[in-house]
């Protein structure tokens, strides 16, 4: 069963109840929805990480793991267990998968935001990215849609605030060059000055 819950600035996110072969997984996995769906996310997280043991390459259970951690706000763990998860042959859950990625690789960049925006700017840059191909899949996903215009927007204010500080930091290093030209000219027309003093003196 999908599940979609609504995120703080930007929308939409699936958490997977998938089949899954063996009976100890599905156990791990059932009861890590029912933990996750309790918002007890660490603890969810436990019952996925114990079927991922025996079950190490599922794609649901990696997609699973990624959700929960995702909602812990580890984003770079949660992207690499995304990542296992769109090799899957499931068509909609490798789209799950990417629009799940976009919404890391957002989050992730906003914690770069402040002191690495070049860092920011990368993963911004991903995630738009992750929820094209999100689109591709299923072009009638309207979250991905809203999202991609979303960070897009968010990614081009970025961009052009880099500029701006650039610009303002080049207009700051001339004023300072500038600046030392003038005390230089300055000193030296004291010395001489003062020389041309001492010659009156004499």
């Amino acid at each position: 069963m999908n599940r979609k819950t609504f995120l703080l600035l930007i929308t939409g996110f699936f958490m997977l109840s998938g089949t899954v072969s063996f009976a100890g997984v599905k156990g791990a996995v059932k009861k890590g929805n029912v933990l996750y769906n309790k918002r007890a996310f660490d603890d969810a997280l436990k019952a996925y990480e114990s079927a991922l043991t025996a079950a190490p390459d599922s794609a649901i259970v990696n997609f699973d793991i990624g959700a929960a951690l995702y909602k812990t706000g580890d984003y770079d763990a949660a992207l690499r267990h995304f990542e296992k998860a769109l090799v899957a042959d499931d068509e909609s859950l490798r789209q799950k998968a990417y629009y799940n990625s976009g919404n890391a690789h957002y989050k992730q960049g906003v914690t770069f935001r402040s002191a690495e925006p070049q860092r920011a700017v990368e993963l911004w840059e991903g995630s738009l990215q992750h929820y094209e191909r999100s689109l591709a899949i299923d072009p009638e996903d309207d979250d991905a849609r809203f999202n991609y215009e979303f960070v897009k927007k968010k990614l081009e204010e970025l961009k052009q605030n880099m500029q701006e500080q650039a610009e303002q930091e080049k207009r700051s290093a001339a004023a300072g060059e500038q600046e030392k030209k003038d005390d230089g000219s300055s000193q030296d027309g004291s010395s001489h000055e003062d020389a041309q003093d001492d010659n009156e003196k004499q």
